[in-house]
């Protein structure tokens, strides 16, 4: 858990920084034999194929990138080793393990930047070189 939310922490700050990017196209899923894609049409569709770039229906990026790191942390609770809150707690230790790895990244750079992504509980954590403002240059 604590290594998912490490690695999903650090693609969200470099893919997806502002938490808004939608996938193009249309939503899929597989057919009856699973082995071609079909566009995904949702009872509330009323058999119509859903677009993917109306913000109620926009699977971003990070929401993906989310999913991915919780389901690795579930994974592990399915099997009876963890318990849930081991999982959450694992991401979330993780997160901050990124966090602090992109922060001393940016110290080191020579001039002021900034970054921005949406963290696991849905706000956006801005991280800035030391001694410079939060209206430095953001190098994504």
């Amino acid at each position: 858990a604590h290594c998912a939310g490490a690695c999903v922490t650090v693609l969200k700050v470099w893919l997806d920084p502002h938490g808004t990017r939608c996938w193009p196209g249309y939503i899929v899923e597989a057919n009856g034999s699973g082995l071609k894609l079909q566009n995904f049409t949702g009872p509330e569709f009323e058999g119509e194929p859903i677009p993917n770039d109306e913000k109620e229906n926009c699977l971003t990026v990070t929401g993906e990138l989310n999913k991915l790191a919780h389901n690795v942390a579930m994974g592990r609770d399915f099997s009876g080793v963890h318990w849930r809150m081991d999982g959450v707690s694992g991401i979330r230790q993780g997160e901050e393990v990124a966090m602090n790895y992109i922060q001393n990244e940016l110290d080191r750079q020579p001039e002021c930047a900034t970054r921005k992504f949406k963290s696991f509980d849905g706000e956006f954590v801005y991280l800035t070189k030391a001694g410079c403002s939060q209206d430095a240059l953001d190098i994504m």
